[in-house]
């Protein structure tokens, strides 16, 4: 059905963007085919275009053009609008979040203080491959280092554990929906004027859907590392980091309660 109604919207679109298309074209866009001339059409009120006749000359289009990801919806829904590393536009704050992670969350003075439990968790799987072998048993090395790389994230950075039932439950469903929102396909995010098809096919409320969750497992996790009586544990992970810019203000731009998250988000799911 939705597939359906794009393809009726489509000559729509195209009559009434044809008239900031440019009739003397470069021959670069007339071999395009159809998906290149649906773009072009689509889009060029919307985005400037440079188009490159000779090789030599590639070398002067500026590498900063090339050097963001695409801000697809359900992505930057789930980055609070590119607030982490991974999902920010190259700009002044993935240039200082990228320095707030060099110069705080992964400073070689913090990579000395990780060391323990990432030692810790590396000496439990070898014990667990050991205790395997002498009973001559099969090892499932995937799932176990996928296990052991889970279990030291989790305590780096939020001085979790993953072999906690409950917490590796909401995680693992977490990760599942998370993961889904990433990769929903969004019309908005291919036709722009046309991002009115997924508030009527519900793809926007099933993405505030998720994203209400992960916030609020987030804020859970905020308000018990600002608890006086939270255990000695989560002192100095990445979240106390974090916690310690906003409060003391030592980043150069406003580091508020969304950034930490976002960082959060970052190291939890890994980017697809």
């Amino acid at each position: 059905m939705l597939q359906l109604v794009v393809l009726l919207a489509l000559p729509i679109i195209l009559i009434s963007t044809s008239k900031y298309t440019n009739q003397n074209m470069p021959k670069t866009f007339i071999h395009q085919g159809l998906q290149g001339s649906l773009s072009s059409a689509t889009f060029t009120s919307l985005m400037p275009k440079i188009p490159i006749k000779c090789s030599e000359r590639n070398h002067e289009i500026p590498r900063l053009a090339f050097s963001g990801r695409p801000a697809l919806l359900g992505m930057q829904r789930m980055s609070y609008n590119g607030l982490d590393i991974a999902f920010s536009s190259y700009n002044d704050q993935w240039r200082e979040m990228r320095k707030v992670s060099n110069l705080h969350l992964f400073s070689p003075k913090q990579i000395q203080f990780f060391r323990p439990i990432r030692e810790d968790e590396v000496s439990m799987m070898i014990k667990k491959i050991s205790r395997d072998a002498s009973l001559s048993r099969v090892t499932n090395l995937s799932q176990l280092i996928y296990t052991m790389m889970s279990n030291t994230i989790c305590r780096l950075a939020l001085a979790k554990s993953s072999m906690d039932e409950g917490f590796a439950s909401r995680t693992h469903e977490l990760f599942s929906v998370v993961q889904g929102a990433f990769a929903t396909f969004c019309v908005e995010d291919y036709f722009p004027l046309l991002g009115w098809i997924d508030k009527i096919s519900g793809t926007r409320r099933k993405l505030e859907k998720t994203f209400r969750k992960l916030d609020s497992f987030y804020e859970e996790l905020i308000e018990e590392h600002l608890d006086e009586n939270r255990p000695k544990a989560m002192e100095g992970d990445i979240l106390d980091i974090l916690l310690g810019l906003k409060r003391d203000g030592l980043s150069s731009i406003p580091f508020t309660m969304d950034h930490v998250k976002a960082v959060l988000m970052y190291f939890q799911f890994p980017s697809p």
